[in-house]
């Protein structure tokens, strides 16, 4: 493996991550295949390495080191990723592989000669695999939210998380029906059931084996809800449920309601939960041998291209009006 040298010459800000985008950083690594090869030269050497070179590193210690150096590692996967497995599974063009495997974690760049150089991006590629495009549009949209939810203080709210999960088997014989409008159109359905002064809503894919699990979430701060709402809501939630049993699939739906005085700390671990989701579906893409893979590959593009899987919302119609009238 190439030598990484890094010289530590930045400003110690593009070292850490916020807890809203650490736990989007930890959706990524977490599901990776830790016995697989690819993964183990790709991304485990690179990380011991790079642990290795920055021991003594004050400013590298803890939370922070550990953040750094496992974006770095997934960036070096995500390149062979591309070329590997999205470039000749789908047949796009060099020049936008060469584009996804220039587009740097967010304050990390790797030069040709292997220098780590912390730097703020100016462009993405935009693929909707892509770890630094997913955790660039997560920072923008908590961004977004954290100036448009503003309450007085010691205002009580309603943090609202409802989640769909929906598991089956990929064994390159059904129709590659991903079940991807289904939960958008569960996610709009809650989303007009809401009392609500805005939130945030993300879908993800991941992985373990053939086995796939795709994760709709919903995450909403809401004026405190009466109880009647409540139920509402929770049944709707047991609703998913139930229609799953009833036509035989996996997927079922939880919520959870907090009442709690609204702060910044408060929203950023409800948001947290909600935006974890990624398009990552490791096992598969990292296992290029099997014959399936590249056939996942093309279900997977026809299924999620240009389509939005991360978005925010703002009041809805009940809390615009009362607003209004409080002015």
């Amino acid at each position: 493996m190439q030598s990484i040298s890094l010289p530590l010459n930045a400003e110690p800000n593009v070292i850490g991550l916020a807890p809203i985008l650490q736990k989007s950083l930890d959706s990524f690594c977490d599901v990776l295949p830790k016995n697989n090869v690819w993964v183990q030269s790709k991304f485990t050497d690179v990380v011991h390495q790079l642990s290795t070179l920055l021991n003594d590193q004050p400013r590298f210690k803890g939370a922070a080191g550990v953040a750094f150096v496992n974006r770095v590692g997934l960036y070096v996967l995500w390149r062979s990723i591309v070329q590997q497995y999205i470039g000749p599974s789908l047949g796009i063009s060099t020049e936008f592989q060469n584009l996804c495997k220039r587009c740097p974690p967010l304050g990390i760049s790797i030069s040709s000669n292997g220098n780590v150089i912390p730097f703020l991006s100016r462009y993405t590629c935009k693929h909707y695999l892509c770890p630094s495009c997913r955790m660039r549009k997560i920072l923008a949209l908590w961004n977004k939210l954290n100036h448009s939810l503003q309450f007085t203080p010691n205002t009580e709210v309603d943090l609202v998380h409802f989640e769909v999960v929906r598991t089956f088997t990929f064994t390159g014989a059904s129709t590659g029906d991903f079940g991807l409008e289904m939960l958008q159109d569960l996610l709009k359905q809650f989303k007009a059931m809401l009392w609500t002064c805005g939130g945030a809503w993300s879908i993800g894919l991941t992985t373990k084996e053939s086995e796939v699990t795709l994760t709709a979430k919903c995450g909403a701060v809401c004026p405190p809800l009466p109880t009647a709402k409540q139920l509402k809501l929770k049944k709707f939630a047991t609703g998913v449920t139930y229609a799953g049993a009833m036509t035989e699939q996996d997927i079922y739906g939880t919520l959870i309601i907090e009442r709690a005085t609204y702060d910044l700390r408060a929203a950023e671990k409800l948001f947290a939960k909600t935006l974890n989701t990624s398009v990552w579906p490791a096992s598969i893409m990292l296992d290029c041998a099997d014959s399936i893979s590249p056939l996942f590959a093309l279900r997977l593009d026809t299924a999620f291209r240009n389509q939005k899987t991360i978005g925010s919302f703002g009041p809805c119609d009940t809390v615009r009006k009362r607003l209004k009238k409080a002015l």
